[in-house]
């Protein structure tokens, strides 16, 4: 099955448990209720997710930092290099904070996606193996096999 086909496939609610760990708790609500895309899982994890959250904070917190450090004549350069060097750090925390949940709620998709299919092949194979029994039952009361076939 290629990308865009798995992306148009919606989860049943039985596999949505795993995103809606992976999502926290304040989505609990709406994602038990909802079947999500792939498109639509990451957006909420993006939204909503705490780790996320926190890094924009620390990257306020920092842009803060330098510009009251920035404005302030008294401080000297070494104070200044340091909170730039913060707010680069907290940039980049964001940015890797950002690949990290959305590389969770992509691999928590993967899985729930290949559980829901393999769900649906073992439906299919007991729909399969309960018609090869009735066959071989009907072949039984015609005679033309065992009940060892049975």
């Amino acid at each position: 099955m290629n990308d865009t086909a798995m992306n148009r496939r919606t989860l049943k609610p039985a596999t949505t448990l795993l995103l809606t760990l992976l999502l926290g708790s304040a989505a609990q609500g709406a994602l038990a209720q909802t079947a999500l895309d792939l498109s639509t899982a990451v957006a909420r994890a993006l939204s909503s997710g705490p780790d996320l959250s926190t890094a924009r904070a620390n990257l306020q917190k920092a842009q803060a930092t330098a510009a009251a450090t920035a404005a302030d004549p008294t401080s000297l350069i070494t104070g200044k290099l340091s909170a730039q060097q913060g707010l680069a750090s907290a940039l980049l925390s964001v940015q890797a904070t950002r690949l990290n949940v959305m590389s969770s709620v992509v691999t928590g998709y993967i899985a729930a996606y290949e559980t829901a299919l393999k769900v649906e092949l073992n439906a299919s194979q007991v729909t399969l193996n309960t018609r090869q029994l009735q066959i071989t039952q009907a072949r039984a009361k015609a005679g033309t096999a065992t009940n060892l076939d049975v």
